[in-house]
C-alpha cells in the first residue's frame, strides 16, 4: 500500500541528518531503511554511513495518497527527537500537496 520495501528495520537509534534549504539538520533516531518501489521520495535523509534514504514518501493510490515516513515522527525520548524544522517540512510536504490538488 505504501509503495515502498522496507530493505532492515532500526537496531538502535543513529546519527541522521536532512538537508533543508542549504542548512543540515542533524538528530539520532530509529530509522527504517526504504526502497521506493511506486512511491516517490519528497524529503531524504542520511545516516552516519554517508548512505541516503526516503524520509518521507508518496504513493498514489486510487483517487488519495498514501505517506510513509521512516522515523518515529513525533517521538521524543532522551536525544531521539527530529527537529522541529524537519517536522514541519514533512508536514508542509504533505499539506502543500493537498492543498493544491497536485498528483
Amino acid at each position: 500500500m505504501f509503495g515502498v520495501k522496507i530493505l532492515t528495520g532500526p537496531k538502535a537509534p543513529e546519527e541522521l541528518s536532512v538537508d533543508l534549504d542549504g542548512t543540515t539538520q542533524e538528530f539520532d533516531h530509529w530509522l527504517f531503511r526504504l526502497e521506493p518501489m511506486a512511491a516517490q521520495t519528497l524529503l531524504s535523509v542520511q545516516a552516519a554511513n554517508g548512505q541516503v534514504y526516503p524520509l518521507l514518501t508518496r504513493h498514489d493510490l486510487g483517487k488519495g495518497h498514501v505517506y510513509y515516513v521512516s522515523v518515529p515522527l513525533l517521538s521524543s525520548h532522551g536525544k531521539q527527537a527530529v527537529p522541529r524544522s524537519v517536522i514541519q517540512a514533512v508536514f508542509r510536504e504533505i499539506i502543500d500537496i493537498e492543498h493544491h490538488g497536485c498528483t
